[in-house]
Formats: C-alpha cells, structure tokens, sequence
C-alpha cells in the first residue's frame, strides 16, 4: 500500500479563523444563555469539525460521553434535541468524507474482511425502516439514529491513515476514560450532585442503581452497566498497550488500568466483570504472554486485597457472585422475560421494526405500551432486543458482523510486526470479546457513548489491518 497520510493534512489552519468567537462563548456562558452558548460554542465547532475531521471524531466522542451529563444537569432541554447533536456531528463529517471522496474517488481503503458483514448489517437496517409491523413509520426513522453510527467506520479509515494519528485516537480515548473513570470514583466517595439526585428520582432510575442502601455511580453515562463497560473498555486497552512496554512503562500501565477497574467494581455492576473475564481470556489466549498474565492476575488480586482492606466487603461480595447467575433475582428475572417473549421472535423472521422494544419505544410514545407491540418488553439482552426489532435474520448478520470483526482483529494481530500497532490489535480484541459477552446481560450497543465508540474501534481495527510500515 502506498504512503497516504489522508485527505485533510492542511486543513488546520483555518481554525484560528475561530478564535475571535472565544469572547464571545464566554460571555455566553457567563449569563448563561443557553441559545447564545449555542450559537457561539456549537455553531463554530460544527464549522471546525467540518475543516479537521480528527478534532470531529475527538469532539463526537467526548460529546456522546457527557449527554445523559447534559440532560440531568438541564432537565427543561428536550433530550432527544440534545442527542440528535450527535448525528449532526458524525453527518457533518460524513459530508466532508463525501467531498473528499467527489475529488479524489479511492474506495481501496474501505476494503477490508469486515466490509462486507458491515455493509450487510447497515443495509438491513435500513431496509427495516419501513417493516410492517412497527406502529409507524417515525419508529424506523428514529432507529437511524443508531445506524448513522456505522459513519465512524469509514471515517476512521479515511483519516486517520498515519501512526501519528492512530496513536493520537488511542490516547485521547484512553484519556477520555480515564477522567471519566476519576469522576465515578468521586461520586462513590462524595456523593452524587443534587441533579443526579433528582434524576434518580423523576425517572424512578433508583430502583436499579439504589441497592440495599448502596448507590450504584454511573459517572456522566446513562447508567451503572454502561459506566462499568467503558471503564473495562479502557482497562483492556491499557492492559493490551502492556504487551509491548517493559520496566516502569508496564508498571505505569497496569497502574492506570487500577482506577479503572476500580470505578468499574463501584458500578455494582456484574455484566462488565463478565465482560472483563471474557476480555482478558481473548488477550491472554491471543498473546500466550504469561509475564503479563501473571500482572494482570495481581492487578486483580491487588484490587481485591485494596477493597477488603479498605472494608469495601459488600462491593466484594458483589464481585464474587457474578460467578454465580443462578443466585442473582435479576438474571432470573430476565431469563423469565426471554423465555416468555421468545415466541414472538421466532414468529417475526425480520422483527416488529427498529427503535421499537424496550426503552426505545416508550420514549417516542411517551412511556405508555402498546398492545400487540414489543414496546416497554425489558431488553437488557441486546441480542434479545435486535431479535425483537429485526428478528433472527437481523440477529444472524449481528452475530456475522461481530464473528468476522473479532476473527479478521485477531489475524491483524498475528500479522503485525510493529509493536505498539500489534498491541493495539491487541487490545481492540480483548474489547470485542468483552462486547459480544456483556451484551448477554446488556444492551450496551446501543447505549452512549458505546454505540460510538464501537463503530470508531471497528474502524481502526480494519485500518490495523491495512498497516504498512511505510506509513508515516
């Protein structure tokens, strides 16, 4: 493959044309006026984000992370406004990406073991917008939202074709998750703010993340499950960074992932130790690298030896009985839910229509069920909730698309010579193990900011599969 440091190389410059707008956004903020903040934070940004599509991937990122934040901290802004900015932001560089590829049309770098099941999965949904069975069509058209994720994709092989900016996308999420991890922890030592507060009682959210007089945190995501996916999202990354460092790197490594883990185990979550065991098994079956087997086996035990000691038993306790499902009410209650609506999948090949089980359905019709429909049928499954929406059919290009990515990530890893790329293989591999896992107990795919970052992964797991050595 050809040296090739993407289309936008000099377009940087034009974003100091931005910089008078700075009075402007703080005197906005200073009043507090909520149209002015966005007329001079937003507006300018999308316009920035249009000229540097890398600072577009960071800014939707870091958005997609803090929007519940948002939400809980204005609970007057109507929520769905508030996340239609986020497919503004990837549309926006979704054109760009159209643009370039007008000038220069190069479709080699879209080429890749996964494009087909992701073509596949894209197109299906899209199809399913105008399934027969949703209540109407507005259901189909808000399940897009989701779909526009795929975007990430082909952006992130189209820009970030160079070491630079690969290392510059790795770190910027690790730091994302690391700051995002500090503030869980805060809120498990000092309490939520009065907001949060209120948005566990207005939206009766306390009944799953107050448990025997314990508030589970969920940092500026939407819940205690999600907080605890991202953090082992950045727990895998670092410890598959891991592999190719050595004396204090190593140790520094593994020492960040500790915060993470930590905030992951305050969630008083079970469904992301799961998905942590099942990440770490694909890293060290992948790997054979019984040096860092060994520290991770003591970062874990460390962090268990940091809880008892610290007389954090029942966070322990919690721990230890995600090896055992049988004993936990809420993995029998949703074994219920499955087998009383696995009928109803089997009976729909193609599904009821997207954005229609679950939470989903209730917020575009306002919390109330619809008789015959599977709006308000609990979805924590999200293999369950894609059944529901676009059958089994649906489902099997799902499990396709998830299947080829963790194949074609762990050939990638074989095949690559440069250690710092090969261990972001890696650690990408362990992430997808860890997904496909967790969305067993979860519905994490569709859930900010993982529906985001998952695209984005895919992306730069086919582009690590493109990689030369030539590359700049």
């Amino acid at each position: 493959m050809t040296r090739f440091v993407g289309p936008q190389a000099r377009s940087t410059r034009p974003l100091l044309w931005l910089l008078p707008v700075v009075g402007l956004i703080a005197q906005a903020i200073a009043s507090f006026d909520r149209l002015k903040m966005v007329l001079y934070a937003v507006a300018p940004l999308l316009v920035a984000m249009f000229l540097n599509v890398e600072l577009g991937v960071f800014a939707m990122l870091g958005f997609a992370t803090v929007v519940p934040f948002i939400k809980r901290m204005m609970p007057d802004l109507d929520s769905n406004q508030v996340g239609l900015v986020i497919e503004g932001m990837l549309v926006l560089m979704g054109l760009r990406l159209l643009v370039d590829q007008v000038r220069n049309l190069d479709l080699r770098a879209f080429r890749t073991p996964v494009t087909w099941a992701l073509l596949a999965f894209t197109g299906y949904q899209m199809v399913e917008i105008f399934n027969p069975f949703a209540p109407s069509l507005q259901f189909g058209i808000y399940g897009m939202r989701d779909t526009l994720r795929v975007l990430g994709v082909f952006i992130v092989l189209t820009y970030f074709r160079a070491r630079p900016r690969i290392h510059r996308l790795v770190i910027g999420w690790l730091a994302i998750l690391f700051v995002e991890g500090l503030y869980g922890i805060f809120q498990h030592h000092h309490g939520l703010l009065n907001q949060e507060y209120l948005w566990l009682i207005t939206t009766n959210a306390w009944k799953t993340h107050i448990l025997n007089g314990y508030v589970r945190v969920f940092g500026t995501v939407g819940d205690a499950a999600t907080f605890g996916f991202i953090e082992v999202t950045g727990a895998l990354m670092l410890i598959g960074l891991a592999l190719t460092s050595r004396g204090w790197k190593l140790v520094a490594l593994l020492a960040l992932a500790v915060p993470m883990l930590y905030a992951m185990v305050v969630s008083y979550s079970r469904g992301p130790i799961v998905g942590l065991a099942a990440g770490l098994a694909a890293i060290l079956l992948a790997s054979r690298n019984w040096k860092l087997a060994l520290g991770t086996v003591g970062l874990v035990a460390l962090l268990g030896l940091g809880l008892s000691t610290a007389g954090q038993a029942n966070l322990l306790d919690r721990v230890l009985t995600a090896a055992k499902p049988g004993e936990d009410a809420s993995f029998l209650v949703r074994m219920g839910y499955l087998n009383d609506y696995l009928p109803r999948l089997l009976e729909r090949p193609f599904g009821s229509g997207l954005w229609t089980a679950g939470a989903s359905g209730l917020s575009l019709t306002g919390g109330v069920n619809l008789p015959g429909t599977t709006i308000g049928i609990p979805t924590d499954n999200n293999y369950f909730k894609y059944g529901l929406e676009m059958g089994y059919v649906g489902v099997g290009l799902f499990v396709w698309l998830l299947s080829t990515l963790v194949w074609s990530t762990f050939r990638t890893y074989q095949r690559l010579t440069e250690p710092t790329m090969k261990a972001i293989a890696l650690g990408l591999l362990g992430v997808f193990a860890c997904y496909a896992v967790g969305a067993f107990s979860n519905d994490i795919f569709v859930q900010k900011p993982i529906g985001e970052w998952f695209y984005v992964a895919i992306g730069l797991s086919m582009l690590l599969g493109q990689f030369r050595e030539r590359w700049s």
